[in-house]
Parts: C-alpha cells; sequence; structure tokens
C-alpha cells in the first residue's frame, strides 16, 4: 500500500470519528437542554439566559407561562411585552448591576417589582454573567431567576409599619417622626414648615378621676382628630404620654394654619373637657435642623403651658433660655 493510500485512509478515519464525536456531543447538549428544561419547569421559577451576541433572552417554559411572555425575546431593551411585566426604569438599573460585575465577580441580585397578570408582585433577581475567554471586556451571556418574595415584602412592610407606630394611637412614634422630618426637609429645601408640639391639660386628673382605660381613649379621640384635621404630606405623631407632634408644610404667614389646627383639637369627649397647650417653631425661621426646631417648640409649649395653658405660643428670643417639657437638651 502506497504512503498517498495510507495517508487517504487515516484522513476518513479522523473525519470519521471526528463526525462521530461532533454528533455525540450534539446529543450531550441536547440532553442537557432537556435537563435543564425539566428542572426549570419543576421548581417553578422564573429562570432566564440572555445573550449578548445574538441579543436574544430565553425564558423558561414556566416562567413564560407565569408572566405570560414569550419563551423567546428578540431585542429585550426594547420589547414592549416585556416592559409591561419588567417596567423600564427597573430593567435599566437590573442592567447596570449586570455591567458592574467582572470575570472574578460575576454574581448579583436585587428586588423588583414585576407585574404578574396586572398585579404588581415582589421577586429576588439572582443572575450570574458568563465571560468569553478570548474578549474578557465583556460577558457573552447572562444566567439567572427570579424567586417570588412578595409575602416576605408584605410581612416585611407591616413589620416596619408597626415599628414606625405608636401602638396606642397607631400615629407615628417619636424616632419614625425624627426619620420622616428630617427626610422631608432635606428632600424640600427653600419651603416653609411649622413644627407643633402639644399635649392635653389636665391630662393626669382624667386618668385619676376616670381611670386608664379612659385616659386611653382620650389620646386615641385627640390622634383621631389629628387625623381627621391634618393634611396628607402633613406628619403627625405621639411623642410622649398626651404630648402630641404635628409637622406641616406652611405658607409665610403659617398663623391661620396653626389656629385651626389648635381650635380643632379642643371639644369634649364624653364627661372630660379636653383644652391643649401648643408650642410652634418655624422652619427656616427658627432652624432648620430637627433637634432645633423640636426644642424651640418645646420651649413655647413650656412658655404655653406656664402662660395658662389652653393657649399656643410661637417661639422667639423672649423664649429663650425656659425650661422644656419634652427636649433632652433641657432635662
Amino acid at each position: 500500500m502506497s504512503s498517498m493510500e495510507i495517508q487517504s485512509i487515516a484522513t476518513e478515519l479522523i473525519a470519521s470519528n471526528e463526525l462521530r464525536a461532533s454528533n455525540r456531543t450534539l446529543a450531550l447538549l441536547d440532553q442537557e437542554r432537556i435537563k435543564y428544561r425539566f428542572f426549570a419547569s419543576m421548581s417553578q421559577e422564573v429562570q432566564f439566559e440572555y445573550n449578548i451576541h445574538s441579543d436574544l433572552l430565553e425564558v423558561s417554559e414556566w416562567g413564560a407561562r407565569y408572566l405570560a411572555l414569550p419563551e423567546l425575546i428578540a431585542h429585550p431593551k426594547q420589547s414592549k411585552q416585556l416592559q409591561k411585566v419588567f417596567p423600564a426604569a427597573d430593567f435599566q438599573s437590573f442592567i447596570c448591576l449586570l455591567r458592574g460585575t467582572t470575570p472574578t465577580d460575576p454574581i448579583v441580585s436585587g428586588s423588583y417589582c414585576l407585574s404578574v397578570q396586572g398585579e404588581p408582585r415582589w421577586f429576588k433577581v439572582v443572575a450570574r454573567t458568563l465571560w468569553d475567554s478570548e474578549d474578557r471586556a465583556n460577558y457573552s451571556t447572562v444566567i439567572g431567576k427570579f424567586i417570588d418574595i412578595h409575602e416576605e415584602q408584605l410581612e416585611l412592610a407591616n413589620l416596619r409599619q408597626l415599628a414606625a407606630q405608636d401602638s396606642l394611637t397607631s400615629l407615628y412614634n417619636h424616632r419614625a417622626a425624627r426619620e420622616a422630618i428630617e427626610a422631608k426637609i432635606a428632600a424640600n429645601e427653600g419651603k416653609n414648615f411649622a413644627m407643633i408640639l402639644f399635649d392635653v391639660d389636665y391630662f393626669k386628673s382624667a386618668n385619676d378621676q376616670f381611670g386608664h382605660i379612659f385616659g386611653d381613649e382620650v389620646l386615641k379621640y385627640v390622634a383621631q382628630r389629628m387625623r381627621q384635621n391634618i393634611r396628607q404630606g402633613d406628619i403627625a405623631a405621639r411623642v410622649g404620654g398626651d404630648e402630641f407632634l404635628i409637622f406641616a408644610e406652611c405658607q409665610s404667614d403659617a398663623m391661620p394654619q396653626i389656629q385651626r389646627v389648635f381650635h380643632t383639637l379642643t371639644g369634649q369627649y364624653k364627661d372630660f373637657q379636653i383644652s391643649i397647650s401648643m408650642g410652634i417653631s418655624l422652619c427656616p425661621e427658627n432652624g432648620e435642623a430637627y433637634e432645633r426646631l423640636f426644642h424651640c417648640a418645646d420651649q413655647a409649649l413650656y412658655s404655653a403651658k406656664k402662660s395658662g395653658r389652653n393657649q399656643y405660643r410661637l417661639y422667639d428670643k423672649s423664649i429663650q433660655g425656659f425650661l422644656s417639657v419634652l427636649s433632652p437638651m433641657d432635662n
């Protein structure tokens, strides 16, 4: 047999082996895809894979059915159908997370609210970027899944709300009120606000004469009157035993608003005549920091009580140096 014939036979054998190997590789890949689709459907999770070169997003069969999306979405950034489920702003936020990955730090996670059958529902997404060895500048593929955490988020939101509330009146507690007020001042620079502190006159006599259960009813009644007579954006809190706070945006002349609040909080509850003593500080006139505004309003409240109760006082320099009812700066 000539050397040319031997070479020809060798070439045919190599080609045959390569073909068999190639077919076997394709069969194994197909089996892996079948396994992936099977486990994805069994797990009932929204799993996905995105290829940056083809700009094609593949959603698991169960996930696509659950979100009412096609399993294959070409050019997902421009997909109106996908945007109805995953809002464009949140989708862009997710892309920014992916762009921050590296071959050594390829995993990201985040929480997003998706639209499922027209209803908002919270999910946690966990994703991993895959990188081509030839081109390590950009990832080539993203794989991941969305995990339903809606019930957990609702429970967490409920716990946060309970932690921020006064247990008796359901108003803000002092800590939560401070956080909300500081955020409001920071977000509305240049606007005018009034911090109103008040307490119920002779509240101790209501407890002594009618009992603590009745006293609690009085406090709940006052809280209800507060809610009925403030605007949606105002902040109302119980900051002590019978001490309350209102933080409200106001015009340059805050007096009409202050007078209205003062008069709506007085009245009769069963056999107890409710009157209040009130102290007010103005932002930015008396300061812009929470602690300063609270201290000034507290001194004005002390002045109102010292002057005979059932009245309100605005903080001014004549009050400076007075003791405080609530503020730790003087107690």
